[in-house]
């Protein structure tokens, strides 16, 4: 069964008035529009230049100057020590070498008095075996008298190799003062946490190795682009490691080893602008106008303006970052009258 409509004039009028617009939104979103010059009249219109840039700065993140677990080289105490005195603050930068901090007290002096006695017996025990060893050469002791000296021997050498590992690090003895002065055995940046005085077998201080020392932020984990580089006041450093999703759900990421004209210390938090490469355009903002959900630019032409589909990708002060599947690299935009000019577009196909 056929079913006829039959309508009025005015509403054939109506429905064309309805239709129009609708063909003319699909004539705009599916193509790029041009504006003659004939018609923009009297209409002045101001240019500015589209600028390609290959890196754009996104929203700032926070950032730490830290280092990886495991990284740090430490100074451990073999003995309590009434009162420590650092030398140089905390994050400062250390040359192998440098004196860093100084151990005081009863404990100090009698345990520097013991490496000395453990030095004197072994010496002892190395003259004594060099000549038992060439008695059991020439048969004139014993397999079971050698072994025995022998055993006596290497307890001696561990026993002096614990106080030896540590006098390593010792720069200078003070007898009046009953101190010992450690340097730093390698460059690197200092760290310590602040004490009165500490306990045997307790870290005096943390030497981190310059490779080691970089800056840690935390990207959100549904953002899919990673930044190459992150922008400081004084220096710019590049993203050198990435370890994926953390358990946070943020996706954690290294700069490269931190630089000394960055100014910055261990420890520090502070905001960062990530930057990332792409390849965009930067445009005055008052040249980017919407149209059907998308996002235009008007550029001149011989004879009038053509309009450009770009994405906006960031924002800056008074300009938008933009991709657009045409090369627009230093063409010249509308930057006022723009409205006029999407107004014109608007009427087109009428």
């Amino acid at each position: 069964m056929t079913i006829k409509l039959h309508t009025s004039p005015m509403l054939k009028l109506g429905f064309l008035l309805l239709i129009v617009p609708l063909l003319v939104s699909m004539r705009v979103q599916g193509q790029e529009q041009s504006i003659s010059t004939q018609q923009l009249g009297q209409l002045s219109v101001s240019l500015s230049a589209v600028q390609l840039v290959d890196s754009y700065q996104g929203a700032a993140l926070s950032g730490e100057v830290t280092s990886e677990s495991g990284a740090a080289y430490s100074i451990t105490s073999p003995m309590n020590v009434q009162r420590v005195m650092f030398l140089k603050p905390r994050g400062s930068i250390v040359q192998a070498g440098d004196v860093i901090v100084k151990l005081i007290g009863s404990e100090v002096e009698h345990y520097y008095d013991e490496y000395q006695l453990k030095k004197a017996l072994f010496q002892q025990t190395s003259k004594s075996y060099e000549n038992n060893r060439k008695l059991y050469e020439q048969k004139a002791i014993g397999e079971q008298q050698w072994l025995s000296i022998s055993e006596h021997y290497v307890n001696q050498k561990l026993a002096l190799g614990e106080y030896h590992h540590f006098f390593e690090y010792v720069a200078k003895y003070d007898h009046d003062e009953q101190s010992l002065s450690l340097k730093s055995p390698l460059n690197g940046m200092l760290n310590y946490s602040r004490f009165s005085s500490l306990n045997a077998n307790q870290d005096i201080v943390h030497i981190l190795p310059q490779y080691a020392v970089r800056l840690k932020v935390n990207l959100p984990a549904s953002q899919a682009q990673i930044p190459s580089a992150l922008s400081l006041p004084l220096c710019t450093l590049k993203i050198e490691i990435n370890e994926g999703l953390s358990q946070s759900f943020y996706k954690t990421l290294w700069s490269e080893p931190l630089k000394a004209n960055c100014g910055l210390r261990y420890g520090d938090i502070l905001s960062v602008k990530p930057e990332y490469a792409l390849k965009a355009y930067r445009i005055t903002k008052t040249s980017v106008f919407s149209l059907h959900g998308n996002h235009y630019i008007m550029l001149k032409q011989a004879d009038g303006f053509a309009s450009a589909q770009v994405s906006i990708v960031a924002s800056e002060q008074n300009s938008f970052i933009v991709t657009s599947t045409r090369d627009i690299a230093g063409a010249a935009a509308a930057s006022s009258s723009v409205s006029a000019l999407q107004g014109i577009l608007m009427g087109l196909g009428e």
